[in-house]
């Protein structure tokens, strides 16, 4: 027998109160019509009593089930073992990073996607490929449209089904995903998604790849992992420059700040339409690798090129490594910058027995630059 729902429950009692007041229904499809325009206002705690019914031995969602925690340290260390395999041809190594948000999820632990977002991703190509999706679902399961409201509101910020933006079905996004991944040796590439995402990523995948991906195992990791790895890596062939990361929050608390957040040019376009910036999983995944390219192509000798490492330039904006003239005087507004930087290089100490170049300088007053930003940006999320 088909297991009851919370709804169900509350649908029911919906009928018998009806039926008090001498209402009749032709059939269960005008109940659940009536009782879901109720359902849709009631909160958590109204809706406690009708969850605990239809699931007598559970208090909470159950989590999915993914890799064993094993299996995740193992995957952790095979990441370390490849950035250090990989030696100064650390900046030709691709990774994919993927973000997905998704309108709900059921009792059962069923999520319904709503946008995939993923790139490819190297410190010297920058973002080399990217895949946006929005998943097409003809309704959301009965009494879930108030949770899907909340999730978007929150996160993906679409419209829900049956009016949402309809682009592709699972079983479409499921093949370009595949191809996308461009599986080696039928061996799926590892994964780079938030933390917090992770759960719901690989349940969402299992279920869209299926059969796809036969018996190839599905490998995630948090981006923080890659970002404090790479981190590592890079500042080991800057000879005491820049100081490592002295833990792997560190690596998460320079994405929380999120300082591209609202770089434009790079979300999908609904979201960039909408002026949804934030919102959008693409924009998302290329900001973590900005935020990555940020800190580890400098210490490499990687030039970050304006939209594969870091924003493009907008009007008014001088490209990367060209001159922006005064519009009054005709001179050039680098002039200034460049005088400065080769007073800190005449001035600067030696630092390891190696005198600081240009670039090195220049580096480090933009990252200073970046990081009072940030710091301004935490300071005004406290306020809020």
């Amino acid at each position: 027998m088909p297991k009851k729902s919370a709804f169900f429950y509350f649908m029911m009692e919906c009928q018998r109160r009806e039926a008090l007041k001498g209402r009749v229904f032709r059939n269960l499809a005008e109940v659940a019509e009536a009782a879901d325009e109720i359902w849709q206002q009631m909160d958590v705690a109204e809706r406690a009593p009708y969850v605990q019914r239809a699931n007598p031995s559970h208090h909470a969602l159950p989590k999915p089930q993914g890799q064993p925690a094993l299996a995740k340290v193992a995957e952790k260390d095979l990441l370390g073992k490849r950035i250090q395999a990989a030696g100064k041809e650390l900046g030709s190594e691709t990774f994919i990073l993927i973000s997905i948000g998704y309108y709900c999820r059921t009792l059962d632990n069923v999520y319904f996607p709503a946008e995939i977002g993923a790139v490819k991703f190297g410190l010297a190509a920058g973002v080399a490929k990217r895949f946006h999706a929005i998943v097409d679902h003809p309704k959301l399961p009965t009494g879930m449209a108030y949770e899907a409201k909340l999730q978007s509101e929150m996160t993906h910020a679409l419209p829900l089904p049956p009016h949402g933006l309809a682009e592709m079905d699972g079983s479409e996004i499921a093949s370009k995903l595949i191809s996308f991944f461009d599986a080696k040796d039928d061996r799926l590439p590892v994964l780079f998604t938030a933390a917090k995402q992770m759960s719901a990523v690989e349940a969402i995948l299992l279920d869209m790849l299926g059969d796809r991906i036969r018996e190839q195992k599905l490998r995630i990791c948090s981006v923080a992992e890659l970002y404090w790895e790479l981190q590592q890596a890079a500042v080991s062939f800057d000879e005491g420059t820049t100081e490592p990361f002295k833990m792997l929050q560190m690596a998460q608390n320079r994405l929380d700040d999120d300082v591209f957040s609202y770089t434009e040019g790079i979300s999908c376009d609904y979201h960039e339409s909408h002026e949804l910036l934030v919102h959008c999983e693409l924009s998302e995944c290329i900001r973590w690798a900005f935020t990555i390219a940020r800190d580890c192509c400098p210490e490499l000798g990687i030039e970050l090129i304006p939209g594969k490492h870091r924003p493009g330039t907008k009007e008014g904006e001088a490209p990367f490594g060209e001159e922006l003239k005064d519009d009054d005087t005709g001179e050039s507004k680098q002039d200034e910058l460049e005088q400065a930087v080769e007073a800190k290089v005449s001035n600067e100490p030696i630092s390891n027995g190696k005198a600081l170049n240009k670039q090195q300088i220049l580096t480090r007053e933009l990252l200073s630059e970046f990081d009072a930003l940030a710091e301004k940006m935490r300071a005004l999320r406290l306020n809020d």
